[in-house]
C-alpha cells in the first residue's frame, strides 16, 4: 500500500469517513437527529462497510477493498434513495459519483458496468413511480 498512491488515497478516504461515523454516532445523532434509530442504523451500516473495506486494504487486497467500498456505497445509496422520494431524491447524485469512483479504483470497464447498473435501477424506479400514479 505504501507505493500505490490510489491505495493511500482510498485509505485516507476510508479512515476519514470512519472518524466521521464515530463523531456522527457520538455527537450528532444523540443531539440533533429526529429519527435516531434510522440514523443510527444508517451510520452503523456505513461504518461497517467502510471498516471491512479498510481491513481488506490493510491486508493488501486493493481490488477486494475497492469492490466492498463500491458495493457498499451502491447498496446504501439505493436504500436511501428508495426511502427518500425515489427518483426525485437528492441522493441520486451518488449514482453519478459511483461510476467515477469505479473508474478511479478499478478502470473503465468497471465504470461502464456500474454506470449501466445505476442507469437500469434509475429507470426501474422511474417506471415504478409512473405506474404508481
Amino acid at each position: 500500500m505504501a507505493n500505490d498512491p490510489t491505495a493511500r488515497i482510498l485509505n485516507t478516504l476510508l479512515v476519514g469517513v470512519l472518524w466521521w461515523v464515530v463523531f456522527d454516532l457520538g455527537v450528532i445523532i444523540p443531539s440533533f437527529a429526529a429519527h435516531k434509530l434510522t440514523s443510527t442504523a444508517q451510520a452503523t451500516c456505513v461504518g461497517l462497510v467502510f471498516a471491512i473495506a479498510l481491513a481488506f486494504l490493510y491486508r493488501g487486497l486493493f481490488r477486494a477493498a475497492s469492490l466492498v467500498y463500491l458495493a457498499g456505497v451502491w447498496l446504501l445509496a439505493t436504500i436511501v434513495i428508495v426511502l427518500n422520494a425515489g427518483i426525485h431524491s437528492p441522493f441520486l447524485v451518488f449514482y453519478v459519483v459511483l461510476p467515477i469512483s469505479a473508474a478511479w479504483l478499478l478502470g473503465y470497464r468497471a465504470a461502464l458496468l456500474i454506470a449501466g447498473i445505476c442507469l437500469a435501477l434509475s429507470l426501474a424506479m422511474t417506471v415504478l413511480e409512473i405506474n404508481a400514479c
